[in-house]
């Protein structure tokens, strides 16, 4: 983290998968939470911009995408927030990312063709969720912190990105990958 602040950057990505270290209940495993605490705060000491998001969740990313909502309300929210309470106190140099790249992994239109409308709906409510999850956290930037919401595999395609919904929010950033 030091050679990146060296060579001239100011934000850093910190892509984490949590679903390892969840209990029964959805719980994060504190070990686990102190870790990515201590990583965050390397990045606050060199005083750079942090995003923070879920990574490579097996329980996003799944064939059944259009049918597990209510599955991955649950989770999603029992993730965001426990690590909005973690955070609370971390000012705007901290961002959340709610999801990385969700998607029908393993079908015929993981990366391309056409997406049933079910997985945009999905995507739009889980998007939801994270925000409001996040926004009900008790927080001196409880309604500041800037949260980024993605569209359906986080695509640069018009036909991808132009079906997300975006929370009404004024501190809401788009992830797109391109």
């Amino acid at each position: 983290i030091d050679t990146v602040k060296a060579k001239g950057f100011n934000t850093i990505r910190i892509p984490t998968t949590w679903y390892q270290h969840l209990d029964e209940n959805n719980v994060i495993e504190e070990e686990w939470l102190n870790r990515v605490q201590e990583v965050v705060d390397y990045c606050f000491k060199n005083d750079m911009y942090v995003i923070l998001n879920i990574h490579h969740e097996a329980w996003i990313n799944r064939a059944d995408f259009a049918t597990a909502y209510d599955e991955m309300s649950i989770k999603l929210k029992a993730i965001w927030s426990q690590v909005a309470e973690r955070f609370k106190d971390y000012d705007q140099h901290l961002i959340f990312e709610g999801m990385n790249e969700p998607r029908a992994q393993g079908t015929a239109y993981e990366w391309y063709g056409d997406v049933p409308d079910a997985e945009f709906d999905n995507i739009n409510k889980l998007n939801q969720d994270f925000v409001s999850t996040v926004r009900s956290v008790d927080s001196p930037y409880q309604s500041t912190r800037l949260l980024m919401v993605t569209p359906y595999c986080a695509a640069s395609d018009a036909s991808r990105y132009n079906r997300l919904e975006i929370p009404d929010d004024d501190f809401i950033a788009v992830s797109i990958h391109a």
